[in-house]
């Protein structure tokens, strides 16, 4: 159960059919996993249950254009998300919300955080770095409201270090900081506007172009890190 997000080819209508009723699953099966799970934690057979319905659609959108490299600083809300780019799996979704301990259950913290808070591993089975331009990745989810968004500034603000600095290795980390976009979603989005509002490193851009760091942020707003 995963989206397609290669927008640059031509398909077939048959193509279009198929992925319009496979992105309407991956959306339904996301809606139903949070209105189940917001019933177990209701009647006392979950713990802490945050949940993501009725953000399908964007999040559906926004799995298209994220690409192996991408990083991800979001917030609790982020299921469907996690599940269109085959980062979360129905099964892992209420490893979480039951808080197995298990990381192959609940591989993003082995119930050690409340469910909803997503990440993907940095480190193979043997603690060494994988090659994160390969995968899609997604930093640690942490639970204060707003706290998305210094995340997705020092990605960014890393992204910038690789672009600029030619002597570090980046590898396994960067393509040199030319085309690794940090996508955040900050749905309680009057804290992280005012947050926002702040920085002075903010400044206006053109609409979104794969081409520098760019922070995804509420729709009005399009600002880049540069």
């Amino acid at each position: 159960m995963q989206t397609k997000n290669d927008l640059t080819k031509d398909i077939t209508f048959e193509d279009f059919k198929n992925e319009v009723l496979n992105d309407y699953t991956i959306a339904v099966t996301s809606r139903e996993c949070s209105l189940l799970g917001r019933r177990e934690v209701l009647t006392g057979k979950a713990k802490f249950g945050i949940f993501g319905d009725g953000k399908e659609l964007p999040q559906l959108a926004w799995a298209k254009a994220f690409q192996n490299g991408d990083f991800r600083s979001g917030y609790y809300r982020d299921q469907t998300f996690m599940m269109a780019i085959g980062k979360l799996t129905i099964e892992q979704f209420f490893a979480g919300l039951y808080g197995t301990t298990d990381i192959h259950q609940d591989p993003m913290s082995a119930g050690r955080q409340m469910g909803g808070h997503f990440t993907t591993h940095s480190l193979d089975e043997n603690f060494e770095w994988k090659n994160l331009t390969q995968q899609k990745n997604s930093s640690s989810d942490i639970s204060p409201t707003g706290a998305q968004m210094p995340r997705l500034l020092g990605l960014a603000q890393a992204s910038k270090v690789y672009r600029n600095l030619k002597d570090i290795n980046s590898e396994k980390f960067s393509k040199s900081g030319k085309d690794i976009l940090v996508y955040s979603c900050p749905w309680q989005g009057q804290i992280s506007m005012r947050f926002l509002a702040g920085l002075e490193l903010l400044e206006e851009r053109p609409p979104l172009a794969r081409q520098k760091t760019s922070l995804l942020i509420p729709a009005n707003s399009k600002a880049r890190f540069q």
